[in-house]
């Protein structure tokens, strides 16, 4: 075998490794520990989330944010719990599934 063989066959199960796991997979992997909230007019990339939606669920204690600011500052920017947000976003959702069965 030359030696550019030898390269490829040595490539071959790690590309054929990258082909076998999902991107179910690797999304998982990604996830982060803090999100931005969105700029107005958009949606969180994350959740689909508007950032009004974002801030009525800070409000009313659904989710865990924290405000980064300078001491002096009147601005900062606040970060929003990733995994409180998901949380929240599944027990909004089997609440409303355990409403769906009473009926």
């Amino acid at each position: 075998m030359s030696r550019e063989e030898d390269l490829l066959s040595a490539k071959s199960p790690a590309s054929a490794e990258m082909r076998d796991t999902g991107t179910a997979a690797s999304v998982l992997q990604l996830q982060p520990r803090f999100v931005r909230l969105p700029t107005p007019g958009t949606h969180c990339p994350f959740t689909g989330l508007s950032r009004t939606q974002i801030y009525l669920m800070c409000k009313f204690g659904k989710i865990k944010s924290h405000s980064l600011k300078r001491p002096g500052t009147c601005r900062g920017v606040r970060l929003i719990d990733y995994q409180s947000l998901v949380a929240a976003i599944e027990e909004f959702a089997s609440d409303e599934e355990h409403e769906s069965q009473l009926r």
